[in-house]
């Protein structure tokens, strides 16, 4: 397999059972990309500025889980690890703000499931993410496996996907089935702009694969391991339903900002980063 081209990966995590996962998609991420790895916890809080004796030292007692976190679920001895620790009322603005300052590549982070008597209106930290992100942010699910061997890329022709693959590299199988949108070409004789716009569509579809094997070859997956399965509407990643019916072990986005602007907690991309059903790789701005 290729090296991953990351020299920076941050990694939010909340003290809880969903950590573990998340540090060992980083740490595995990091041993191919050589890239640090920097553990973020944000503690929300309403207090005033200034600090006591008893914050002090539950400063203290959170910045020795998080290290004590990091030596529990980190083998391998390279990987270059720091630690953080910061507060604030808004925790999202706290890790953008981390991962701005330190230039990530990558944000990696659980899902931020809605609580039942949240209103409508009011945003997850992930979706509030989302929209000011410039960088990747990979979700975890508690349906992860060690490799992904079934993937799902929502992209178009416009869209390049090697950064997306650059990043996964390192945790991309053998032997790889691709799922991926590309818009459908009609068969037409009736109209000479309609040929023509449907023989332009055929061509982009036909380079986007080209391009998506040449790119998996330079990391190391040859081409009869490759299947490749073409979809000509994006709605078959619309759900969950439809990601699990393809049996996805991740799925790639693009362009998530018009998806996000909907305030419905029942709309289908909310109900994905609430409760996915496999891991979410989330590229650059919402």
């Amino acid at each position: 397999m290729g090296r991953a081209i990351m020299n920076t990966i941050l990694v939010a995590v909340d003290l809880s059972h969903k950590d573990e996962i998340l540090i060992q998609r980083a740490s595995k991420l990091a041993t191919m990309s050589n890239a640090t790895i920097h553990l973020l916890h944000v503690r929300r809080t309403l207090r005033a500025l200034g600090i006591d004796q008893s914050e002090r030292k539950r400063h203290e007692s959170l910045l020795f889980k998080i290290n004590e976190l990091a030596k529990n679920n980190i083998s391998a001895p390279d990987v270059k690890i720091q630690t953080h620790f910061a507060e604030g009322a808004h925790v999202f603005e706290q890790i953008h703000r981390y991962a701005q300052y330190l230039n990530a590549e990558l944000l990696i982070m659980g899902a931020s499931e809605r609580k039942g008597e949240t209103p409508a209106f009011v945003r997850t930290t992930l979706e509030k993410l989302l929209l000011n992100a410039e960088y990747p942010v990979l979700v975890c699910s508690n349906h992860h496996k060690n490799q992904y061997e079934n993937v799902a890329l929502d992209i178009h022709a416009k869209t390049n996907p090697s950064q997306s693959i650059n990043i996964l590299s390192s945790m991309l199988n053998d032997k790889l089935t691709l799922h991926y949108y590309s818009k459908a070409y009609a068969h037409t004789h009736s109209n000479f702009l309609l040929r023509l716009r449907s023989k332009m569509r055929k061509r982009q579809a036909e380079k986007l694969k080209r391009d998506m094997i040449t790119l998996l070859e330079t990391h190391g997956i040859l081409q009869e391991n490759i299947y490749l399965i073409q979809h000509d509407t994006r709605a078959f990643l619309c759900t969950n339903e439809d990601v699990e019916r393809i049996r996805a072990d991740i799925l790639v986005k693009h362009s998530l900002r018009k998806e996000l602007n909907t305030t419905s907690p029942a709309s289908n991309i909310r109900q994905l980063l609430g409760r996915p059903p496999c891991d979410l790789l989330l590229m650059g701005k919402a």
